[in-house]
Order: structure tokens, then sequence, then C-alpha cells
């Protein structure tokens, strides 16, 4: 028992994999799922593995627990894309050119940032300002496409 540690940051990732898995179950069981449906439970999926992830790289404290902290940024980095993925088709679930092209770019960005982990290993501090650089900014772009599509689509309700 020595190596459980239950901090506030433990029970906090512990809750967001809780209500992340919750979400998904609910969007699961609902009837009827879209293009753009499929795209929000995938996001709330990869949520809770990397909550989860995080949980247990919070409490756990053994040797190879140093393994949960590059899955935490994959899933992480995965449920972003699904993010601005649903961002590209939530009114109306159509793929358009843009979300396709939004998708390679942002797949792109994931795959450069575990290559930068990748090469850099040994240098910790740069990996972790460059994911959290590639993190803030595709949650960033996820936004500024919800607010671009909100205001294009209240106008045409205007």
């Amino acid at each position: 028992m020595e190596s459980i540690l239950l901090s506030k940051y433990a029970v906090a990732s512990f809750t967001q994999a809780f209500l992340g898995l919750l979400i998904t179950s609910y969007l699961l069981a609902s009837a009827k799922k879209d293009c753009s449906a499929w795209r929000l439970i995938m996001f709330f999926a990869l949520l809770s593995i990397s909550m989860c992830s995080s949980f247990l790289l919070m409490a756990v404290h053994t040797p190879w627990r140093s393994w949960f902290g590059p899955v935490q940024g994959l899933v992480s980095l995965l449920s972003l894309v699904s993010m601005i993925q649903f961002a590209y088709t939530f009114p109306g679930g159509e793929v358009s050119v843009q979300s396709k092209r939004a998708l390679v770019i942002s797949l792109g960005l994931a795959a450069a940032t575990f290559g930068v982990g990748a090469v850099y290993e040994d240098q910790q501090e740069i990996v972790i300002v460059w994911l959290g650089v590639i993190t803030v900014g595709l949650s960033v772009w996820a936004w500024a496409v919800f607010a671009l599509r909100t205001r294009m689509f209240t106008q045409d309700v205007l």
C-alpha cells in the first residue's frame, strides 16, 4: 500500500475520468448518432483514458509509472484532434474539405510532438514546453472554429 498516494491531483484526475466515462456512456446510449456525435463520443472517451492515465501517474508510485506520462500526452492530443473534427462538423454532421485538411494538420502536429519527444528524450524541459504549446494551440484552434461557426449560424437565423 505504500506505493499508492491519493493526492488532490490524483483525486481530481479520478473525478474527471469518472465524469468523462459517464458522459461517454450517456452519448453511446442515445438513439441518434451522426458523424459529429461519434466525434464527440471519441473526444470524451479519449479524455477519459487520458484522465485514467493521469490518475495512475499521480497515484501509483512504482518504477514503471513513467510510462503513463507519454500515454497521457498522446491520448490528450488525440482527444483534441477529435474535438477539432467535431467543431468542423457540429451542426449537420457533414464532412467538408476544411475538416479533412484540419485532420491532416492536427494529426501532423500530434506526430511532430511525439517526434520531438523521441529526439529530445533526455531533455524533458524542451518536450514539456513543446507539448504545452501544441496542446494550447490545438485547444485555441477548436474554440476558434466553434466561435466562427456559431457566428455564421446566428447570422443565418437573424
